[in-house]
């Protein structure tokens, strides 16, 4: 992936520098994120997991990963409508975004 085509080197106005900076924190911090997740879909906090969710959404936005984006929304939308009980597909989910994640920020990584 092309750095030029991140929504997050756009909104940096080409600082490269800090938009790979970014993307190194990024990367960092995913696990973070999925781990905080899926202790909130098995705690069943539905807040929790909201915000987590919401700042997945932000950083695949500003990745410019539309397919991840969309597989957040439904897994936001799947949640929504059930009282937010962790199953084993909610949480194959997560794992599968996660992996997905993973390869966006490496992809980003090499388009430096």
């Amino acid at each position: 992936m092309n750095m030029q085509d991140l929504e997050l080197y756009q909104r940096l106005d080409g600082n490269k520098e800090l938009a790979e900076k970014l993307i190194a924190r990024f990367a960092t911090s995913l696990p973070i994120l999925i781990v905080r997740l899926t202790l909130a879909l098995k705690n069943q906090d539905s807040l929790r997991a909201g915000s987590q969710l919401t700042m997945l959404k932000e950083v695949a936005s500003a990745l410019s990963a539309p397919h991840i984006l969309r597989a957040l929304t439904e897994l936001e939308t799947q949640l929504q409508g059930t009282s937010c009980v962790p199953s084993q597909d909610c949480i194959s989910r997560v794992e599968h975004i996660a992996a997905d994640f993973s390869r966006h920020l490496h992809a980003c990584s090499l388009g430096k």
